[in-house]
């Protein structure tokens, strides 16, 4: 019985693992807009540390 279990736990935790890295791809976009508009109200340093740990965060997880 536990490998059956486990046979529909897979599907679920690829699922969930998905859901996640949509949602960390989501939020690297925002954080794209956030650094172009760092750069547009000419706040360029705040721009650069930003992308600079944007880049940091993808790197890290590959994404």
């Amino acid at each position: 019985m536990p490998a059956r279990r486990n046979q529909k736990a897979a599907p679920r935790r690829r699922s969930q693992a998905e859901r996640y890295r949509q949602a960390a791809q989501l939020t690297l976009e925002q954080l794209d807009w956030c650094i172009d508009y760092m750069h547009r109200i000419h706040k360029p340093g705040i721009g650069q540390v930003l992308r600079r740990n944007r880049n940091a965060i993808a790197k890290r997880y590959r994404l």
